[in-house]
């Protein structure tokens, strides 16, 4: 027991310091929306089949008295922390079965073990903990089948992981297939094919039960599954990797990702002299890190799907996946390796420089976005004072070329998205800089032609603000 209290205290610590500037106030899209309603439950999240997290809001309706900077503070404190339980998990898992024969091979297991789960594309998720959450019950489902044999918990793990957040549960299915395999190298192929379709009924059975609850429809649940095209979807995906893996949404360096899977590759191949079933084994797991992420999107609705960062947050641990099957495999030549050392220090540097710029960004974005609101009420101010009117109405005109990111900011996802990109956002963060209730909405063709025709630009600026009696037009550059 105390063993595994300072493994969580190292990983804790050293996870909630890499996230220092996210434990300062900052703002993405949806905690504007979730502040400036004051906490009062969100049903979109019951159409989205999100009902662990409906239920969150439910209850965060009760502190509504709280500071918002309260609230945020501990969600991102409790994501660190269902994380870390999640790395220490998997930190056990890999310690039983190998010898650790140096304390710098257990620094490089705990390395590895924290990146498998501090993914820089999870970072999108620190604004609602319990997607995190999520993440640790996938775990928990995995553990429960690997070590114990236990397919109920299991199945209830899963569940409590799905409805969540769909894209929690991928995590847990991977770890089942990498640490079934790796225990039984041994047995024909064919059965451990067999054996494996049967430890992913639980899987199974969770993925379905969303599904069948998103298809009956809740407070428009259907329209996110709809009539999903497999193929037109399979074929999207394929093509949206270039974002996904190659230029990352510039979490990563462009290309980093493949580069460092193919360094592994090699590494692998240089490892595996006899060139046995284990490559095969390795290359099976990939294949299920990057199927199992990307099944939910499968089953969306054709006509909406979209890949963002948060939907797909363990296709860039396909890194410290290798790193983690290279070991098992390999035990006593990997740490011996200099490449592999290396490419272990490379991506645990690199993922903590991105993950402090990415923050940067973040809190410089959401400084911006409330200078530009409150420019706006000014004026607004101004205007009414001057003309004796109050204006209740923005009508929002978006540019055919809109920045998705303050001139001079890198966009990292939604994470450094402008909040004035487009009608909704824009409503919440009026709604939460001020106590006036405006009436936002997207202008007309017609007014766009005759405010906006052929006007571009690539920063804010008070030409962007045209009045109309009660009504203002807000051009999104």
């Amino acid at each position: 027991m105390k063993k595994n209290i300072k493994l969580f205290s190292v990983i804790f610590i050293t996870s909630l310091l890499s996230m220092t500037l996210f434990l300062q106030p900052h703002f993405v899209h949806d905690t504007y929306n979730f502040y400036a309603n004051d906490f009062k439950p969100m049903t979109d999240y019951l159409g989205q089949g999100r009902l662990i997290t409906y239920c969150l809001t439910c209850f965060l309706s009760n502190f509504n008295g709280i500071s918002h900077y309260i609230i945020q503070f501990l969600s991102v404190v409790l994501a660190i922390v269902y994380l870390s339980i999640s790395s220490c998990i998997l930190y056990r898992m890999i310690e039983k079965r190998i010898q650790i024969k140096k304390d710098y091979q257990k620094l490089l297991i705990l390395v590895i073990s924290q990146m498998t789960f501090f993914t820089l594309y999870i970072l999108e998720w620190f604004e609602v903990y319990i997607m995190c959450m999520g993440v640790l019950f996938s775990v928990i489902a995995a553990y429960q089948l690997i070590e114990k044999n236990k397919y109920l918990y299991a199945t209830i793990f899963y569940i409590l992981s799905v409805f969540s957040y769909q894209a929690s549960i991928a995590i847990g299915g991977v770890l089942v297939v990498l640490f079934y395999l790796y225990d039984n190298k041994n047995n024909k192929l064919v059965k451990n094919i067999k054996n494996l379709i049967i430890m992913f009924i639980p899987y199974i059975i969770a993925l379905l039960s969303n599904y069948i609850y998103m298809k009956m429809g809740i407070n428009g649940a259907d329209s996110r599954t709809g009539s999903p095209d497999l193929m037109y979807n399979f074929i999207f995906i394929i093509k949206q990797s270039f974002y996904y893996i190659i230029k990352a949404f510039n979490f990563y360096p462009m290309f980093y990702i493949p580069i460092i899977v193919i360094l592994i590759l090699y590494l692998i191949i240089k490892l595996n002299k006899d060139l046995n079933i284990n490559i095969l084994y390795i290359l099976m797991t990939m294949f299920s890190l990057w199927f199992l992420s990307i099944l939910p999107l499968l089953l969306m609705n054709s006509d909406i799907i979209y890949i963002i960062p948060r939907s797909i947050p363990y296709i860039s641990a396909i890194m410290s996946l290798g790193f983690i099957m290279i070991i098992l495999y390999y035990n006593e030549e990997c740490f011996k390796n200099k490449l592999f050392i290396s490419l272990v220090v490379i991506t645990f540097i690199v993922s903590l420089f991105q993950s402090i710029n990415i923050q940067s960004e973040s809190l410089k974005n959401s400084t911006k976005d409330i200078q530009i609101v409150n420019i706006i009420l000014d004026e607004i101010e101004k205007y009414e004072n001057e003309n004796n009117i109050e204006v209740n109405k923005i009508k929002y005109i978006t540019s055919e070329n809109v920045k998705l990111s303050h001139k001079g900011m890198i966009q990292y996802g939604d994470i450094s998205l402008r909040a004035l990109v487009n009608n909704w956002s824009a409503a919440a963060i009026f709604n939460y800089v001020t106590d006036r209730k405006f009436e936002i909405s997207n202008a007309t063709k017609k007014e766009k032609e005759n405010k906006f025709l052929d006007y571009e630009a690539d920063d804010f600026s008070l030409d962007q603000l045209l009045f109309e009696n009660d009504t203002l037009y807000l051009f999104s550059y």
